[in-house]
């Protein structure tokens, strides 16, 4: 679910993961739908206007999908100079778990390999 960014696919995954999400039609989209609740006005859309009326299955990845947001994190942390306090309210995470990841990960000593530099 590329498109609709990293932070709504987990919030998808995570409240819908092993199970199916309906889709309405565009134009049925509103502030009560349990699309737009999850994810967001804006991701909902996205995915109504690609999958109208649709039942899509979500896959239930939870250890995959927690790696590559607490990778994702990092970047942002460690190479996009975000505040934690920044990713916490984008990734729905309280501050003290923003610290534990960026914490308890090296990516920033390994960044070099990259040709990237923290």
């Amino acid at each position: 679910m590329d498109w609709i960014g990293l932070p709504a696919t987990l919030r998808l995954v995570e409240a819908r993961g092993g199970a199916y999400v309906y889709v309405p039609k565009p134009g049925d989209l509103n502030a009560d739908c349990a699309l737009v609740g999850i994810v967001g006005h804006d991701a909902a859309l996205l995915l109504a206007r690609e999958f109208p009326g649709a039942e899509l299955p979500v896959a239930k990845a939870s250890a995959a999908m927690r790696a590559v947001r607490d990778a994702a994190i990092c970047h942002d942390y460690y190479v996009l100079h975000k505040s934690q306090a920044t990713l916490a309210l984008a990734y729905r995470l309280d501050v003290r778990t923003i610290r534990n990841i960026v914490n308890r990960t090296a990516l920033h000593d390994q960044l070099d390999m990259f040709g990237e530099t923290a």
